[in-house]
């Protein structure tokens, strides 16, 4: 069983595949982390939107998992399709609580499908086209990968070598990796942002 854990945020993690791989490659293999969403979105300005103090985020996690082969290529798959769809129905429930509140407020003779379908939102409507598109680019990512005294060097693409200037330090504790914070949120969100532009 591998995980991938992040110090100090502390994600959770669950166990997805057992292998043998030892030194010196015992990166080989494939690892899963579900990233919360609430850390994905610290700071952003969606959360000013009133409805979003009604949306209960718990349970809502962007799964990723990592394979890395024993000739130097790494695959990365994040399943964007059941974040998306797990992220509508947690932001539509705390929409309609929302309304509900202020109908109760209000004394308003209308009920809360009455009022989404005045106000033309539904489930589907929550998330615009061009964000989907957005997310869908980070679906799947391919590359090379060099592992140099606990430094994981990533490349963008699989015709692109490594980037020195790009890296994680890892380290390996039984099945779970680890990836070390203080420079894994700089340095994968570099990452990730040249996957998209690749």
């Amino acid at each position: 069983k591998k995980t991938i854990s992040l110090l100090v945020l502390a994600f959770m993690v669950t166990p997805f595949f057992t292998s043998c791989a030892k030194e010196p490659n015992e990166i080989v293999g494939t690892w899963e982390i579900k990233i919360p969403h609430t850390d994905l979105t610290s700071g952003s300005t969606h959360d000013n939107r009133e409805y979003m103090k009604y949306v209960d985020f718990d349970g809502i996690y962007k799964r990723q998992v990592f394979e890395f082969d024993e000739k130097g290529f790494y695959k990365k798959t994040v399943y964007v399709d059941e974040y998306i769809e797990s992220y509508k129905n947690a932001v539509f429930e705390g929409i309609k609580l929302y309304y509900a509140e202020v109908i109760a407020k209000n004394n308003l003779d209308v009920t809360v499908e009455e009022a989404l379908e005045a106000d033309k939102i539904s489930k589907d409507s929550i998330i615009d086209s061009e964000s989907v598109r957005k997310l869908k680019k980070e679906a799947e990512t391919e590359g090379k990968y060099r592992v140099v005294d606990g430094n994981l060097y990533l490349s963008a693409a699989r015709e692109y070598e490594v980037d020195k200037s790009i890296y994680i330090i890892y380290s390996i504790n039984e099945n779970e990796l680890v990836f070390f914070c203080s420079l894994f949120q700089h340095k994968l969100r570099q990452f990730l942002d040249a996957s998209r532009t690749a």
